[in-house]
C-alpha cells in the first residue's frame, strides 16, 4: 500500500494485492487487484491486471504524485501489458480507475 497527498492536502492510498492458491498458474499469481482508497479504507476505484507476467508487472505501479496547479493532482504510473510498457502522467480523479482518468502524457514501447 502506498499513501499519497492530493494537491488539496487530502490523503489517499493505492494498494496492490495478489492471491495464490498454491497451484502453478502462468505468471505466478491466481488473481491480482489494485484499489484506490480513502483514509478510512473505503474503495474508490479498482484496477485489474494488465499483464500476465507476475505480480510486479501485473498491475499499474504508482511512481510519483505531482501538483498540476489549480487544485489538480497528477499521478505518474508505470503500466505493463502483454507486450508493452508505458509511463503515464494522468490527472487523478477519485472514484474512477486509471483508464478513466485523463491522460496528459504517455511514453511507451511495444512489440
Amino acid at each position: 500500500m502506498q499513501s499519497f497527498r492530493l494537491a488539496n492536502g487530502g490523503l489517499r492510498h493505492y494498494a496492490r494485492a495478489s492471491w495464490d492458491s498454491g497451484k502453478e498458474p502462468i505468471g505466478g499469481s491466481d488473481a491480482v487487484l489494485g484499489a484506490w482508497l480513502t483514509p478510512a479504507l473505503q474503495i474508490l476505484a479498482v484496477e485489474t491486471g494488465t499483464s500476465p507476467y507476475g505480480f510486479e508487472s501485473a498491475l499499474p505501479i504508482l511512481l510519483n504524485v505531482v501538483d498540476l496547479g489549480s487544485g489538480r493532482t497528477g499521478l505518474i504510473v508505470s503500466v505493463s501489458g502483454e507486450d508493452s510498457l508505458s509511463l503515464n502522467l494522468v490527472e487523478y480523479r477519485g472514484g474512477v480507475s486509471l483508464n478513466e482518468m485523463r491522460t496528459l502524457q504517455t511514453i511507451g514501447a511495444a512489440e
